[in-house]
């Protein structure tokens, strides 16, 4: 019996050997072309993505888009962090060859060794340029009836931003000239570029006639008079916001913003003004502008008026941050160095602007060696973007905004003026200072945006006046006018800042924020939709923030110290996790009903609003105790399920042909069968020892 049944036995083995070759036959295939799959998946998404915006909204023969790169020319080492090697000659860079190469300044540097972040890479990848033989390729997929010119490059994202006009007509050179782009191997990925506002609509009830001309003379002030200096009658009618903030505590101490630099980014600026008779304006760059000249001093001074007013909001910014002429406008940072960022402002009514001219123009002022930036702009809502991407990692400017951080500046930004609807980027970014308005009184402004973000955090982290406040006459050459928004109580923060580096020249970024929280009236009870209220200088001045590494400080609320940096369970936040997360609720549920929904927790709260559309469950729910951390030490934090990582392409699993002819991508199917195969081998060759 047993001889009869060998034929039969030995087939089976021979079976089982030829499916397990198969098998790993069929991995060989999945490791050689799996690449190719995922690169094609990719193209189609991001063509597709681009050709919807395209089919689907209201364009014109010109259209800007985004392309990533996935590598660089020149890598850093992955052995030694500060090594840099050149991929194409093979050789190793010096340090002042990287430098060079990088064009990082002196002031840049030392900052970063002062302030960064990152401490042990001064210099990093993100600083590396962009390859020049990526972007000439990408500029020579021109087609017959249309053409592609490039607009900035960005070395931190590692992209650049392209200008294609075709014939509206012809649609099919545009997606030849798109699919030209995507095919190539060095491309990640494509996108449209976004549009933020500078200054939406504020109330007609604050808005105060909108010229409210300032006679007020005061020649026979005696600014030498112990008395007379940071009197009421030395600040003029900048007066309120001053003591409002009580700034005018720290200029008695001393601090009115020397040495320190700081970058403001708005539409233009008139230097005429005699507000600005005394400001050092280091540099000012355009960038609306394809040559990008840079202007001395003396050429920005020698500029006259806009006609069409285009000038008015950067020149009243710039005056509130450090406009100084005694009796009627003084700064709080008036004796600060100045960079100014220009950016083009269309002049349709919402006043709208392009992402990639902001970021280029953050680039440029870091590595100027700006200290602080101060944005009145912000990116709110747009075609493809929800509330439940305002989670500090997604949209590209609040990307930009961390990276500044990063590199040791202190950012600042106008939370919006469109109430309860929604605030915009980089206003999410976690340790972003964003900005909200009160009147003199302290009372809310009506128009100022509130949060919280998408993932719980507090929005705004601090507020100042932004109802009349006193600014620059852009349509006179010595008056001044009122105005409101958070535009204007942004610089007046800004301001502010930059007298705290001044105090504390050795702190951080995410220690000034520190300060900038801790200083604020509601610092130990934040409102849920206003954040942390009006901003006490004084008391932020006096802030002690928590210093060094959390090796030595430990970490708040069970979260662990993992390589210097706290792991916090999802109920907190922080450099320490010391921040409690807001729930997510009303905002999520109600603001935004078709787009969003709260993620779902069986173990307790919720503190994370998705796309109620997103189809990765991992996104969707969350069932984990958000006061524990699930994890015991650091070596488990490889596979910690951390709700709020940024989800990113995965690599499709091998594709398996079913019995019925069909596609089957279930990665379990080969897990199972290789299993029931090593099964049923062992259960035979026992059968055979046996007989």
């Amino acid at each position: 019996m047993v001889m009869k049944l060998y034929p039969f036995l030995f087939f089976i083995i021979l079976f089982i050997i030829l499916n397990n070759l198969l098998y790993l036959n069929a991995i060989e295939l999945d490791n050689s072309s799996n690449n190719n799959i995922n690169n094609n998946y990719k193209q189609d998404k991001n063509l597709n993505n681009v050709l919807y915006f395209i089919n689907n909204y209201k364009i014109n023969n010109n259209i800007k888009i985004w392309v990533f790169f996935n590598s660089k020319n020149i890598i850093n080492s992955s052995e030694e962090k500060n090594l840099f090697i050149d991929k194409i000659t093979g050789k190793e860079l010096s340090n002042d060859q990287v430098i060079t190469i990088t064009g990082i300044s002196t002031e840049s540097l030392e900052r970063r060794k002062n302030r960064s972040m990152k401490k042990e890479e001064i210099i990093d990848e993100a600083d590396l340029p962009v390859s020049e033989d990526y972007t000439n390729e990408i500029l020579g997929c021109n087609g017959i009836n249309s053409t592609i010119s490039l607009g900035h490059k960005s070395n931190w994202l590692n992209s650049i931003s392209i200008n294609i006009k075709f014939e509206y007509s012809d649609k099919s050179s545009l997606k030849s000239i798109l699919q030209c782009i995507v095919e190539k191997n060095f491309v990640n990925n494509i996108d449209i570029i976004k549009k933020g506002i500078k200054r939406p609509k504020i109330k007609k009830e604050y808005s105060n006639s909108n010229r409210i001309i300032k006679e007020t003379d005061i020649n026979d002030l005696n600014i030498k008079s112990e008395s007379n200096i940071f009197s009421d009658d030395f600040y003029g009618d900048s007066i309120k916001p001053i003591k409002q903030l009580k700034i005018d505590k720290l200029h008695k101490k001393g601090y009115h913003g020397e040495n320190i630099t700081i970058l403001v980014i708005d539409d233009d600026f008139y230097l005429k003004h005699p507000a600005f008779k005394t400001m050092t304006v280091i540099d000012q760059k355009e960038f609306f502008n394809s040559n990008n000249q840079t202007k001395t001093n003396e050429d920005l001074r020698s500029k006259g008026l806009k006609e069409n007013g285009e000038n008015f909001h950067g020149t009243s910014v710039l005056s509130v941050i450090g406009g100084f002429e005694v009796g009627k406008i003084v700064g709080p940072a008036y004796k600060s160095k100045y960079l100014l960022g220009k950016i083009k402002v269309s002049e349709e009514e919402d006043s709208t602007f392009e992402e990639d001219q902001f970021i280029a123009a953050l680039e440029w002022g870091e590595n100027k060696g700006a200290q602080v930036i101060s944005s009145s702009l912000s990116f709110c809502l747009s075609l493809d973007y929800s509330y439940f991407n305002l989670d500090g990692k997604q949209s590209l400017t609040t990307k930009a905004a961390n990276i500044a951080i990063e590199k040791g500046i202190v950012f600042v930004n106008a939370m919006g003026n469109d109430d309860f609807s929604i605030f915009g980027g980089p206003n999410d970014g976690e340790y972003v200072i964003a900005v909200g308005a009160v009147d003199e009184y302290g009372g809310i402004a009506s128009f100022s945006s509130v949060g919280p973000t998408a993932d719980g955090r507090y929005k705004p982290e601090t507020q100042a006046m932004g109802i009349n406040v006193n600014v620059a006459d852009v349509l006179s050459n010595t008056k001044y006018s009122e105005f409101s928004g958070t535009s204007f109580s942004t610089p007046l923060i800004a301001g502010a800042v930059a007298l705290l580096i001044q105090a504390h020249p050795t702190w951080t970024p995410k220690q000034i924020h520190q300060a900038i929280i801790g200083g604020s009236i509601w610092s130990s009870s934040p409102h849920y939709l206003l954040g942390y209220g009006l901003l006490d200088s004084e008391k932020a001045l006096n802030f002690k923030p928590m210093l060094g590494s959390c090796s030595y400080t430990g970490c708040s609320n069970n979260g662990i110290c993992c390589k210097d940096k706290c792991i916090c369970p999802t109920a907190y936040y922080g450099e320490f996790c010391q921040y409690k997360r807001i729930e997510c609720g009303y905002r999520c549920q109600y603001d935004f009903p078709n787009s969003t929904q709260c993620q779902k927790n069986s173990m307790g709260n919720s503190y994370l609003c998705v796309n109620k559309y997103e189809k990765k469950q991992k996104i969707l729910e969350n069932n984990q105790n958000p006061l524990i951390l699930q994890i015991k030490n650091c070596e488990d934090t490889t596979n910690f399920n951390d709700s709020f990582e940024e989800f990113k392409v995965t690599k499709p699993p091998l594709i398996i042909m079913s019995f019925d002819g069909t596609h089957n991508s279930n990665s379990a199917f080969k897990d199972v069968d290789i299993s029931f195969n090593k099964v049923l081998l062992i259960a035979l060759l026992i059968f055979l020892i046996i007989n």
